[in-house]
């Protein structure tokens, strides 16, 4: 079921090219959900749908060239999606969240931060992003922490002398 619900989002987002992609699903009150790094070439574009129980809905999250690397998604207790991703143009660590009318787009940090990204929400809804921030002889294991009222705290969790992914619970 899943494998036709992917060609059905792939043909609804009028993908036809098998170009490289990133696909992450999860389950949230019932519905499928799926973010998707989809290519018509020459740019990347992060998509989301979600399956209502008769039909897919779809839409795009991140038009930016190139946005949408190293996804993890999540679903909050109000059933809205958030997403953590890899932008390769300007080497960032983004954020997105459905706030029930549109989708809301930040960057969390830049400067090569933010690939292999594994989001998790905490009890309250707010987003906690595990990611690594990696140079050519280097990577660090950092999190990212929403705080109400003080924005993103940023924590270098570890200096990794191999390459791991990291995944919150």
């Amino acid at each position: 079921a899943l494998w036709s619900a992917l060609r059905d989002l792939r043909r609804v987002l009028g993908d036809t090219d098998s170009a490289q992609r990133t696909i992450r699903t999860v389950r949230g009150q019932g519905v499928r959900f799926v973010a998707e790094v989809t290519s018509p070439e020459p740019t990347y574009r992060l998509a989301y749908a979600y399956h209502d129980g008769s039909s897919w809905h779809t839409a795009v999250v991140d038009d930016a060239l190139n946005a949408g690397f190293y996804i993890s998604i999540a679903v909050d207790a109000a059933g809205r999606p958030h997403i953590s991703y890899y932008d390769a143009t300007y080497g960032s660590l983004k954020y997105a969240y459905r706030d029930g009318a549109s989708w809301q787009v930040e960057t969390v940090l830049g400067a090569t931060d933010g690939q292999y990204t594994s989001l998790a929400l905490d009890a309250a809804g707010w987003p906690r992003i595990s990611y690594l921030a990696c140079g050519y002889l280097w990577c660090y294991l950092r999190y990212a922490a929403w705080n109400e009222g003080s924005g993103w705290e940023i924590v270098t969790v570890d200096a990794l002398r191999e390459f791991a992914w990291v995944s919150l619970p």
